[in-house]
């Protein structure tokens, strides 16, 4: 696919995004600011959010010329996105080598070590890190992510306490979030209890606000990442099909919902999951992100778009599905059939009304923009209490947090207020 000279200078006329791509490469620019190699920049981002194919890596061959550093590291981006983690960290130590703290190299060096399953030389890429660089919100994350025991979550809680505490401005509010996931994955629930206790005290000491800024839907990258999906899962002949708010969308508005977070697609359990791994890792379109349980599997698309691939569980005379420990959603046994669907084929349940009335009530063909997925689901029930408590703390901070006054936002809060009264008996 060939980018037009207007597309370019569309993408170069969005000043939050070029500023945003000029930081990400500022290192990699510090010897030659040229508009040629910032031009070379912006093709590439806009080239890989089309998926990473041969002529992206031609490209990377051949602006080598222009300059090696960029070259190399979106070589490295691309061979990541095709599975390749072992080539893509050579190109990644070739510049590491000049530009030793360049965090996006490092970013995407621990990713390869992680998919290659070296998490420790992942984590400890990261933690060095954090010398120079400790306020940097993207390492936390990472690290985050990478935490699977206890061993591991101390050694995070340590460099949480040096770097990330006390907490003194709203800005800094985000680390309770990397510091939840860290706990949560180790199963640490005290802890992360605390630490959103924490938070809450904060709140109402401070009277700190923070409008939500969560990016906006992109239904029609969302309808791009859904057919790339099908692509994928098609060629390999892994069998998927349209649950939830996508079914919802497919059945009721036919299109993507436009108030929707990301795209959810069910298999069953029979799907081998190291060949649905090696499918979609290797496909140039999708990142797989760190699981936290093997019944969920959580893509980010290269437009950015999210997509949650269910393993649905048939057990007795039901059909669940689980999109973390705490909750599991469950359905009638249903058969597939195909459903013309953004011009192919998709599977669906064979009976999606009686899917749909099991998931969103008798009234699911009204649309509601106001729809808590964790609360107003009516085949939902909870596994794990503890976990929905640290859950139910979480969200309350962030409706406190947000500062919206509508009925709705107050309504919420209530609800959640009283979930803790009832999940805190339950667990004490």
């Amino acid at each position: 696919m060939q980018t037009s000279q207007s597309q370019l200078i569309s993408l170069l006329l969005n000043k939050q995004q070029l500023s945003a791509m000029y930081r990400d490469y500022r290192m990699l620019l510090r010897n030659n600011r040229s508009l040629k190699i910032l031009y070379l920049i912006i093709q590439f981002e806009y080239r890989i959010q089309q998926g990473v194919n041969q002529s992206l890596l031609t490209l990377a061959k051949q602006s080598k010329p222009i300059n090696p550093c960029v070259a190399y590291y979106f070589s490295a981006k691309c061979l990541y996105l095709k599975g390749k983690y072992r080539r893509s960290i050579i190109f990644i130590n070739t510049i590491l080598a000049r530009f030793p703290a360049h965090m996006e190299l490092i970013y995407l060096k621990s990713k390869c070590l992680h998919a290659l399953g070296d998490i420790a030389a992942a984590q400890q890429l990261l933690y060095a890190a954090l010398v120079t660089n400790p306020k940097r919100k993207k390492t936390w994350l990472y690290l985050a992510s990478l935490v699977c025991t206890k061993a591991d979550f101390h050694q995070f809680e340590q460099y949480f306490q040096q770097y990330c505490l006390p907490i003194n401005e709203p800005s800094a509010l985000v680390y309770l979030d990397y510091y939840s996931e860290a706990a949560l994955r180790a199963e640490a629930y005290k802890e992360a209890k605390a630490m959103w206790q924490h938070g809450l005290v904060l709140l109402q000491q401070h009277g700190w606000q923070q409008p939500n800024s969560k990016k906006a839907f992109n239904p029609k990258a969302a309808e791009r990442a859904l057919l790339d999906l099908h692509t994928v899962l098609t060629h390999t002949q892994i069998p998927f099909f349209l649950v939830s708010g996508t079914l919802l969308g497919c059945i009721r508005n036919g299109e993507i919902l436009p108030h929707d977070n990301d795209l959810d697609v069910g298999v069953w359990e029979e799907v081998n999951h190291k060949a649905l791994y090696r499918a979609v890792s290797h496909s140039g379109y999708f990142d797989i992100l760190p699981a936290c349980v093997p019944e969920r599997i959580r893509l980010k698309h290269v437009n950015g778009v999210y997509i949650d691939v269910f393993y649905h569980i048939k057990q007795q005379n039901r059909v669940w599905h689980a999109g973390s420990s705490k909750l599991k959603w469950f359905n009638s046994p249903f058969e597939l059939r195909p459903h013309r669907f953004l011009g192919k084929d998709f599977l669906i349940p064979a009976n999606p009304e009686r899917y749909l009335i099991e998931n969103y009530g008798k009234d699911w063909q009204i649309p509601q923009t106001q729809f808590d997925s964790k609360l107003d689901t009516p085949n939902l029930e909870i596994f794990n209490q503890k976990e929905m408590l640290i859950f139910s703390y979480k969200t309350l901070f962030k409706l406190i947090l947000c500062g919206k006054q509508d009925e709705y936002c107050r309504k919420q809060i209530m609800r959640y207020r009283q979930l803790i009264e009832e999940l805190e008996k339950i667990t004490h």
